[in-house]
């Protein structure tokens, strides 16, 4: 009986320990992820900052999609001009909100666009070709049949886009630009309540618009 009780007492003890290591070797991991999430944060920051220090003059703008904004979709972007006749557009939409009625109009997309310019950057004409991803979460919203239901999904395409830039004053631009592209779209659809059973899965093809709308533009630099 005494061999039995030592024998337990030790795997116990044999227990503790290894679930002591097994905490420290968590928190261990952890403080390391934490410390690497910080250096690349630090890395990234002064790769930024290299690059803006870099850029010549007058080749920076950030703008907002105005008719996003009107359809309750914050945009925001940033353009920056690397040679004579090309620019880098990068747009983002980001709405986190749910309304009263239990509806929802959450979604967000990236869409980076590679423009050549007509003439010189921020004037006048340009083409562009562009991609985009993102995704939705949306609830009692009049298409998709999601009147009393919710959708959730993701989209990705591209396409090419035209468009024109009317320079209002030295740092104040308007732009106007209409693109169209082919998008795949999934999601699955859910039916009312707070765990709703989901009763459709669906995807699909399609030629959409892309990138179009009429943007305000202020030039940094």
């Amino acid at each position: 009986m005494n061999v039995i009780n030592k024998n337990i007492y030790e795997k116990q003890q044999t227990d503790s320990t290894s679930l002591l290591f097994d905490v420290e070797s968590c928190k261990f991991v952890m403080l390391f992820q934490k410390e690497t999430m910080k250096r690349k944060k630090i890395l990234i920051f002064s790769l930024l900052l290299c690059v803006w220090n870099a850029v010549p003059a007058q080749v920076v703008a950030v703008k907002t999609n105005l008719l996003h904004d009107a359809l309750a979709v914050p945009s925001a972007g940033v353009e920056v001009a690397f040679s004579s006749h090309y620019t880098l557009n990068v747009m983002g939409t980001y709405c986190p909100f749910s309304y009263s009625g239990d509806r929802k109009w959450k979604n967000w997309s990236v869409r980076p666009e590679l423009r050549r310019w007509l003439c010189t950057p921020f004037c006048g004409a340009f083409v562009g070709v562009t991609a985009e991803c993102g995704g939705f979460n949306i609830k009692k919203v009049p298409f998709w049949g999601l009147s009393d239901r919710r959708a959730q999904g993701t989209f990705y395409g591209g396409g090419l886009t035209v468009g024109w830039h009317h320079i209002l004053s030295p740092h104040w631009g308007l732009e106007s630009t209409l693109g169209i592209g082919m998008y795949h779209v999934s999601y699955s659809r859910y039916l009312p309540g707070t765990c709703g059973y989901r009763d459709r899965v669906s995807s699909s093809n399609a030629i959409l618009p892309v990138g179009t709308g009429i943007s305000l533009v202020y030039m940094l630099r």
